[in-house]
């Protein structure tokens, strides 16, 4: 296996206090467009709560189902809108954790297709009684509610494995082919993700910030939390970032086109990796530590280079032995995109941190931010340097919002009183 290095675009200079405050204020603004709010948070999850307390009672699933838990972004604080770049709405994971017994129903050549029949035949009595929209997948069914929301649902089978890290939440789930089940666990990436996450970064310097204003003040922001708290996830931080950037580079697919994006399991995962490398040493900046960071992440997962000339990367799942969590970067068209993305990333990073340095102007910075983030980005921020009448809380400082607390998990035979999300 090799591991190839591959150098940062952005001139690794130190940036001035000035230059790296305002960077992480930008970010901030970015982010409250990007970042569900607190009324949207209790919307997703009222919305999984329900289904989690329908699933737990329904006939099929009674008697065989431990939980229904969150997964994913929703849990890590890494939770921004989807990459189809829709205008609302938000997508949420769930697990419906099944029971070892559940392998007498759903073992053999067809079970993994049955149970997936089963879950959709659930989850359909339940969006005609809401008047959902409803989709079957190969390894989940996804409730669409009207306002944006998307709610998939994925069923495994515990499967304790008491040699790996986590092995106690170890499960399978149907393979993407419904002929057999693949490991998986969920519960043992969340784990790894707020383990790496908890690591202090080691920094040099104390940021400094120009008319950083109160988004707590905005109707339709969430109130962020205490700069404090959100510095010990700075990880969540710098993968919400990321992920952001990523979404507004590859757009939504085109008619039946591949879609070539990163998937954000892999970027989480490399992120994690190389947060948990890079924090324990000394940096000047938050923003020192986020290019550290992302420029160490491709030499994160291995490449095998075949004799032809193509590659096969690697990113194996240590709480889940045989699922690889590169594979689905598996061809030529995707890993080129993946380094054409962290080539523009670094590129545009750079561009905008060099018009704050230089004090190029809200005109040129607004069309930096547009060019990285997208156009409601930049709308943000045009609204955000607007003269604005001084409020007590003028002065505050703010920094990338990370999505407040994860959800909460739904046992089997929970009571119902959750209410209903229409």
């Amino acid at each position: 296996m090799q591991r190839d290095s591959i150098h940062l675009s952005v001139p690794r200079r130190s940036h001035s206090e000035r230059a790296s405050g305002q960077f992480f204020h930008l970010s901030s603004v970015v982010a409250s467009v990007f970042v569900p709010t607190h009324k949207q948070l209790e919307t997703l999850d009222g919305s999984y709560l329900s289904i989690g307390s329908y699933l737990t009672e329904s006939e099929e699933f009674r008697e065989l189902t431990i939980e229904v838990h969150g997964h994913g972004s929703r849990q890590i604080g890494t939770l921004v809108r989807p990459l189809h770049v829709r205008e609302i709405g938000f997508d949420v994971d769930a697990v419906l954790l099944l029971k070892r017994a559940a392998m007498l129903r759903y073992g053999g050549a067809e079970g993994a297709r049955r149970l997936i029949n089963d879950l959709h035949r659930v989850l359909k009595r339940y969006a005609d009684h809401h008047r959902l929209g409803i989709e079957k997948w190969d390894r989940c069914v996804t409730l669409v509610y009207v306002d944006g929301v998307r709610v998939d649902v994925a069923p495994v089978i515990e499967d304790p494995l008491v040699s790996i890290p986590s092995g106690e939440t170890h499960a399978l789930i149907p393979d993407r082919l419904l002929e057999r089940y693949a490991p998986t666990n969920p519960r043992g990436l969340e784990q790894g993700f707020n383990t790496a996450a908890k690591i202090q970064a080691i920094f040099t310097r104390v940021l400094k910030e120009a008319q950083v204003l109160d988004y707590a003040t905005r109707a339709d922001v969430a109130p962020l939390p205490d700069p404090d708290v959100v510095s010990k996830r700075l990880l969540s931080i710098f993968v919400q970032l990321m992920k952001v950037h990523r979404n507004i580079c590859f757009g939504a697919p085109k008619n039946d086109s591949e879609d070539l994006s990163p998937a954000s399991i892999f970027i989480t995962t490399l992120a994690a990796i190389s947060y948990t490398l890079k924090a324990p040493q000394p940096h000047e900046t938050p923003l020192d530590l986020l290019l550290d960071v992302f420029e160490t992440m491709p030499m994160c997962f291995q490449r095998e280079r075949r004799p032809h000339g193509d590659e096969i990367w690697a990113l194996p799942n240590p709480w889940a032995p045989g699922d690889d969590l590169a594979a689905c970067m598996n061809t030529p068209q995707k890993q080129a995109a993946f380094f054409q993305w962290h080539t523009r990333f670094c590129r545009d990073i750079g561009e905008l941190l060099e018009s704050i340095e230089q004090r190029s102007g809200s005109g040129v910075t607004e069309a930096l931010v547009e060019k990285a983030f997208g156009p409601r980005a930049a709308s943000a921020v045009r609204e955000d340097s607007a003269p604005k009448a001084p409020t007590s809380h003028a002065g505050r400082s703010v920094v990338f919002g990370t999505a407040a607390g994860a959800m909460a998990s739904l046992p089997a035979r929970a009571n119902t009183n959750f209410g209903s999300p229409d």
